[in-house]
């Protein structure tokens, strides 16, 4: 039998714990208090705050709350991997040096594991004594336990969760039907799902929004979080991408492994008009997976303007032959002042047409003048096509065929390594209407019109291969 005293000192002594948390109350900044607003309206949220701003930890204080105050209360809360989202919830020290858990939760409030003085579970769940459960959880391990009917779903790091869109699709709607919500948060990252939705634009009937990068944290008497030392600090150990998407929660910019992102931000817009009549093509073929195709104009002796792009999977050479010859009879573009430049292998892919032949033989006997390009090493074609957008030598023309090409060419990456670093060899897609064919696209043409002139020219200012 328990020992009264015993059981009375162990009472008093954690009540004396609870109140010295009540006496010590963390002060929250001006923004998170509206974010906790957010919290409480009937729509999901969408967080992406500079680095070091308490994002995490702001909402994470929240679901606590949520699971302290209402019984049976289910939240389940995604990390990329789940050993990071041990090291945030269970290992993260607040700056008073306790556990975020510590410093969040009544040891009195939850069911303890036995034998240790864990205030979580092995199975990754903190557990309360009302019922309420948090469960700590991978994204890239999630599989048929996800779909439940949970009150809050949080995403944390979510632009670095490749699996986020089908996660979503799976939760959404049973969270929604029990008024539960969605919970987004990262800093941005290019070309992932996360800043597809925030560019796309989110629906304001059904998501609350805050962005707020390093410059505009305040605290309530106007003191910027940041100092310009720190944020200076920041910056001395980052690339320029990295800083812009990292305290800038920048979601336009490329990411620092992108092999075309700082060409893309020097490509110019400029209306040059063209000077004769001709119409170049280049192609990247696809048999299984996606052909591209991109046109230009010629704007001066060495110097062209893209026009417009297309591209799809599924389909039989004869679709993109009628496609071209379509685009040509809408805009006043003969077959005979047209250039078609195909990959070095066009001349080996067999494809059906109305009988089996090259993917080049096909648009030679429909009567395209048509130039195989030869084969160069893969750095020589992407230092071309750099060369020439940085140069302008290829200008783009302002339409949506063309800017979702450059948004494209912009997700182009460098391969990286297991720790983090770039392996200069490109990330190929096999499938489906990756990056890599709209640059491959690209660079068929550039290497074709520029290997001689860029070989020929000292390009002070070109940024060089190895980044």
């Amino acid at each position: 039998m328990r020992s009264p005293i015993l059981s009375l000192s162990r009472s008093v002594g954690e009540l004396v714990e609870s109140l010295k948390r009540i006496k010590n109350p963390i002060k929250w900044r001006p923004y998170q208090r509206q974010t906790f607003d957010y919290f409480e309206e009937n729509k999901h949220l969408f967080v992406s705050w500079s680095r070091r701003l308490g994002k995490d930890f702001g909402i994470f204080s929240k679901v606590i709350e949520k699971c302290k105050n209402n019984r049976n209360y289910r939240v389940l809360y995604f990390f990329p991997v789940i050993e990071q989202g041990k090291r945030a919830i269970f290992e993260g020290i607040t700056d008073e040096n306790e556990s975020w858990l510590e410093q969040l939760v009544d040891r009195m409030d939850l069911i303890t594991p036995q034998g240790n003085d864990k205030l979580y579970h092995s199975d990754n769940t903190v557990r309360f004594k009302n019922g309420s459960i948090i469960r700590i959880m991978g994204a890239d391990k999630a599989g048929t336990k996800v779909g439940t009917n949970e009150n809050v779903v949080v995403f944390s790091e979510a632009a670095h969760m490749p699996k986020l869109e089908v996660l979503l699709n799976r939760l959404i709607s049973s969270t929604t039907r029990v008024k539960g919500k969605i919970i987004l948060i990262s800093t941005p990252k290019y070309g992932s799902y996360f800043n597809e939705m925030y560019l796309d634009g989110l629906n304001p009937d059904r998501w609350n929004c805050s962005v707020l990068s390093a410059d505009d944290a305040f605290e309530d008497d106007g003191t910027p979080v940041y100092t310009e030392e720190q944020k200076q600090a920041q910056k001395d150990v980052m690339s320029e991408e990295e800083y812009e998407q990292e305290m800038g929660a920048n979601f336009e910019i490329s990411n620092k492994t992108s092999i075309y992102g700082r060409s893309v931000e020097l490509a110019s817009f400029i209306n040059a008009e063209k000077i004769n009549n001709k119409l170049f093509v280049s192609f990247d073929i696809g048999v299984a997976d996606f052909t591209v195709m991109c046109l230009y104009v010629q704007t001066g002796e060495f110097s062209f303007k893209m026009i417009h792009c297309y591209g799809a999977s599924g389909e039989a050479t004869k679709h993109f032959v009628d496609y071209l010859e379509s685009f040509c009879k809408d805009n006043d573009f003969s077959k005979g002042q047209a250039e078609l430049y195909f990959p070095f292998d066009s001349v080996k892919r067999q494809i059906g047409y109305d009988r089996l032949t090259t993917v080049y033989e096909q648009y030679q006997s429909r009567g395209w003048t048509s130039i195989l390009t030869k084969r160069i090493a893969v750095s020589e074609g992407i230092r071309i096509a750099r060369t020439a957008i940085q140069k302008h030598w290829v200008t783009f023309e302002e339409n949506t065929s063309v800017r979702y090409f450059l948004k494209k060419l912009k997700k182009y990456e460098w391969q990286v390594s297991k720790e983090g670093k770039s392996l200069y060899i490109p990330e190929h897609g096999k499938a489906g209407d990756a990056p890599s064919n709209f640059a491959d696209s690209f660079e068929t043409f550039t290497a074709h019109k520029f290997i001689e002139k860029i070989n020929n020219q000292n390009l002070d200012g070109i940024e060089t291969f190895f980044e």
